[in-house]
């Protein structure tokens, strides 16, 4: 049959600019597939949320609960780095 992909860098970049209201919050994306444990974010320059962002699955698991129900989960830890702000000294 036919398979599903998730734009897991796409998703992730949409998501964090239209929870902060900011279209061009995300100027790139680096990830690669081959170590999907590890995405860096890197943001527009002069916010106050800092300038990169690290992210790390640090694990997952999969259950099936039947032929069409499954669940999924994933830890995440983030590191947000850039120099010090007004609003961020």
């Amino acid at each position: 049959g036919d398979k599903i992909l998730e734009d897991f860098p796409g998703n992730v970049a949409a998501s964090l600019a239209a929870h902060a209201n900011l279209p061009d919050l995300v100027e790139g994306v680096a990830y690669d597939a081959r170590n999907p444990n590890r995405m860096t974010l890197n943001l527009r320059a002069g916010g106050r949320n800092g300038e990169r962002i690290e992210l790390f699955v640090n694990s997952r698991r999969a259950e099936a609960l039947g032929d069409d129900i499954f669940l999924n989960s994933e830890s995440v830890r983030q590191m947000t780095l850039g120099g010090p702000t007004l609003q961020n000294p």
